[in-house]
């Protein structure tokens, strides 16, 4: 869960604070919400007598009653809490925003910074359009058949305005479904493996609400409202149904099987460390491994929350940084990957960087080699013919180098460029000594105790 991971910028904040905060933003609101209709009370009946002119089909002293004092009550105070809503909505927002933010992975905060800002707008628009032209448009035909079949037209005046804003707040809620899917697919969240999770929790929201707001005078199409609203909202869904995510580099139950027959999700992270690392974006990777480039992970926040997220989201059981083992990494990255299961290594390229002070055409070898002397999740026994087949396909050295005791090279040491170094301690094997005798390749090992 994104709550329990630990992010960049987050810092030690007690629970106390937190709250305090909640309740100063959310003090704010509710004081914006109260004013709003304490001006929309007062001034309520000049509205209402104002919009049942403009919503009722005929002549308002002709043909409107009032038949029950009650709902009429009940009426003028849903138009108030609803004229009060869209004025409170804009701050509601901002304060919604600023407080979720810093507690949110890069693209879940931008899709809550996108439906904030469109709902109003687009809400709103709808709203007005509907309440201003729409019913009494639809109102004003259903008068004519009346009276063309010559029967005597009595409304409720009450009924007619509850149904004017309860299809305004229908209208609203079917609004906010859909700039939250559109808002979740345009950022990436919603893909072909995660929309049905959000059509479980979408739909089941806004259709449970809308099946309680609509009333008993609405009973007759509250089937028709709720799959017309559902086909609405199915339709927001259909660009990003199939749509494997913005980044998505490996598909579900993709990887590599380890040596114990598990499933491993392996994401390379090139990092180049502020430029003191090669990158390693013309090697060729393994299949079933997925890959991710960073500029310099130890100094940008944006690039160590982005990467959580696609750890998140593609379920990465391993991570292997490229220019050091991940102990330099700071310690909130680590800990979430440890809440999240994933293992963090490195191959430490820097320090085959660092011997290179001349250009060399064995550089992307040198790369591929460090990749092919991890261990895990491949197994150890093999590490020489996978870097016996790596030289075998790329540009041949004049020497080959090696420490059988510690696997690294000496420190200091500079190749030079027509020579390679084999990263893993132990013998290099019958099987690369021989590929060597055969292209005049020499073969030295910095290890005097065990020197070739």
């Amino acid at each position: 869960m994104t709550s329990s991971l630990l992010l960049a910028r987050d810092h030690d904040t007690s629970l106390q604070a937190h709250l305090d905060e909640f309740a100063a933003r959310g003090g704010l609101v509710l004081f914006t919400l109260v004013i709003s209709a304490v001006f929309w009370w007062w001034n309520a009946d000049t509205i209402i007598t104002w919009y049942l002119a403009k919503l009722a089909p005929c002549q308002v002293e002709s043909c409107l009653r009032v038949f029950d004092p009650t709902q009429w009550i009940a009426t003028r105070w849903m138009l108030i809490m609803l004229l009060s809503l869209l004025v409170t909505m804009p701050i509601l927002s901002w304060q919604m925003v600023t407080f979720s933010s810093p507690g949110l992975l890069p693209k879940e905060r931008l899709w809550m910074r996108r439906i904030l800002l469109y709902l109003p707008i687009i809400a709103g628009s709808v709203i007005v359009l509907t309440l201003l032209y729409g019913l009494p448009a639809l109102f004003a035909w259903g008068h004519e058949m009346n009276t063309s079949q010559g029967l005597a037209t009595r409304y409720d005046a009450s009924e007619l305005l509850l149904i004017a804003f309860t299809i305004a707040w229908v209208e609203g809620l079917l609004v906010l479904a859909i700039c939250a899917v559109l808002a979740g697919g345009i950022t990436g969240l919603i893909t072909t493996y995660s929309v049905g999770w959000w059509r479980v929790r979408v739909h089941g929201f806004t259709l449970g609400l809308m099946w309680l707001m609509l009333p008993e005078s609405l009973a007759g199409v509250r089937i028709t409202i709720l799959i017309i609203s559902a086909i609405f909202i199915e339709a927001s869904f259909a660009p990003f149904a199939h749509r494997h995510g913005l980044r998505m580099s490996l598909q579900s139950g993709r990887g590599i099987l380890d040596s114990e027959g598990g499933l491993r999700r392996i994401c390379i992270v090139d990092c180049r460390c502020a430029g003191a690392c090669p990158s390693m974006a013309d090697v060729q990777l393994p299949d079933g491994i997925g890959a991710h480039s960073a500029g310099a992970l130890c100094l940008s926040h944006e690039e160590r929350d982005d990467l959580l997220q696609r750890v998140r989201d593609e379920r990465f059981s391993d991570v292997l940084i490229s220019g050091c083992d991940g102990s330099p990494l700071p310690f909130q990255l680590r800990d979430s990957f440890a809440i999240l299961g994933t293992r963090l290594n490195g191959l430490n390229l820097l320090t085959g960087s660092a011997a290179r002070s001349q250009s060399s055409p064995l550089e992307s070898l040198d790369l591929q080699l460090a990749l092919a002397s991890t261990v895990d999740p491949w197994p150890e026994s093999s590490i020489r013919a996978r870097q016996l087949s790596l030289l075998s396909t790329h540009s041949r050295p004049s020497r080959i180098l090696h420490c059988e005791t510690t696997g690294k090279l000496p420190w200091g040491y500079q190749l030079r460029p027509d020579e390679v170094f084999l990263p893993a301690p132990g013998k290099v094997g019958s099987e690369i000594m021989g590929y060597a005798a055969e292209s005049g390749i020499t073969v030295s090992n910095f290890d005097p105790a065990g020197a070739d």
